[in-house]
């Protein structure tokens, strides 16, 4: 395909140089309706006959790149701009986080095709990919869309940031969400236990002869803490002020899947989830009991959770959470079996307590959750019905 090529002009500045300029048509903006013009500029000190040679010589280089430029990144298939995304996050993401935005990238390689050219998704194309997965016969969720468009715009934005398309489609996407505030509401008390459920649960926990799972995750009930976070607490991080006792967060532990010969497949981050995830969590008085019958006879940077039955002493989180299927159905409790149900549970209970909304962010490591949120809300709420039941029955 060839290019037209435009007449170059030239303009005296008022610094007696001079601009030569020549117009190109934008290979990208422009359609078949309608012309999109670039210019290539350079500044020289003369208008001369061999000035002019030199400037369009360095005019139709300038030219030349520019189309070459838009001619790749026309070619550049959404698979390369998902590589692309990869290598960055692989930097800057957790590694958890990277490996969990890695499975979901893959799901959504399948659905777009490794091959389809980025350059002609367009934002049309996504609104209409983002609906069929919200209103398919086997739909997903608004929150799993949210995150499929998260992580869209991400890989599209990097590929912008690193001059492999020139613009993101993703940013006008506007997505024709489902309603789901019956399910929400249906679903918000599923994502905690009642306190009578937690004894019925330990209970069975225990009866399995899992008492090192029992202590990790009543651990959980009674700070808040992640899966992650409460398994990479070691005896140094247990501090004591005054007649206070603290647990300090500094970081995750989680399983490298292929370490290197010689390296520990056991590792714990430099930094918990975020910013505020680092933090001094004040453990209650059955905490405290916890910690300090764990810590006993363990050195400084020993962990204090072991896992009996691992050789590493690692709690996987996808393990426990395998395992607490069983207890699920031994109990037949009707709620969300999984390690963070455990971590509501006790904004749950502090939320019976009347503490406020922003302490309990402080002590979980949240700035804004919206689970956190709805289920504080959720029992504000009941203790506010609750209440005015109580005032009805009053008959004087």
């Amino acid at each position: 395909m060839t290019t037209k090529e435009y007449s170059m002009n030239c303009v005296p500045l008022k610094n007696g140089k001079f601009q030569y300029r020549q117009r190109y048509a934008d290979p990208l903006l422009s359609t078949p309706k309608k012309t999109v013009f670039k210019y290539a500029c350079v500044t020289l000190n003369k208008d001369t006959k061999q000035a002019q040679n030199k400037a369009r010589e360095i005019l139709t280089q300038k030219i030349a790149k520019k189309l070459h430029g838009a001619s790749l990144s026309s070619q550049i298939t959404f698979g390369q701009i998902a590589d692309n995304y990869k290598n960055t996050a692989k930097k800057r993401l957790a590694y958890t986080t990277y490996y969990s935005k890695s499975g979901s990238l893959n799901k959504i390689r399948a659905l777009i095709g490794e091959n389809t050219l980025a350059a002609n998704l367009s934002t049309q194309y996504f609104n209409r990919f983002f609906d069929n997965l919200l209103y398919r016969d086997k739909p997903l969720s608004n929150a799993t869309v949210t995150s499929y468009k998260s992580i869209i715009n991400q890989c599209y934005e990097e590929a912008v940031r690193h001059g492999l398309l020139p613009t993101n489609p993703i940013r006008d996407v506007k997505i024709n969400y489902r309603s789901e505030v019956q399910k929400r509401r249906n679903e918000i008390e599923k994502k905690y236990f009642e306190e009578s459920e937690l004894t019925v649960i330990f209970d069975d926990i225990r009866k399995v002869n899992r008492p090192d799972i029992a202590d990790i995750l009543e651990f959980q009930v009674k700070t808040g803490m992640r899966i992650g976070e409460a398994s990479a607490l070691q005896v140094k991080n247990i501090i004591k002020h005054g007649d206070d006792y603290y647990a300090r967060v500094t970081g995750d532990l989680y399983q490298v899947r292929k370490p290197k010969p010689g390296t520990k497949a056991i590792r714990k981050t430099k930094g918990a989830k975020n910013a505020t995830s680092n933090r001094d969590v004040l453990l209650s008085p059955s905490a405290q009991k916890i910690a300090i019958r764990l810590i006993k006879n363990k050195k400084a940077n020993d962990y204090i959770f072991k896992n009996n039955r691992s050789p590493q002493g690692f709690f996987k989180p996808t393990k426990l959470d395998l395992f607490l299927k069983g207890v699920k159905k031994r109990t037949k409790i009707d709620k969300i079996f999984t390690t963070h149900t455990f971590r509501h549970s006790y904004i749950s209970i502090l939320a019976q307590k009347g503490v406020p909304l922003q302490i309990i962010q402080q002590q979980t490591g949240h700035s804004n959750s919206r689970v956190i949120s709805q289920i504080y809300l959720h029992i504000t709420k009941k203790a506010q019905q609750d209440f005015a039941n109580k005032l009805k029955e009053i008959n004087f």
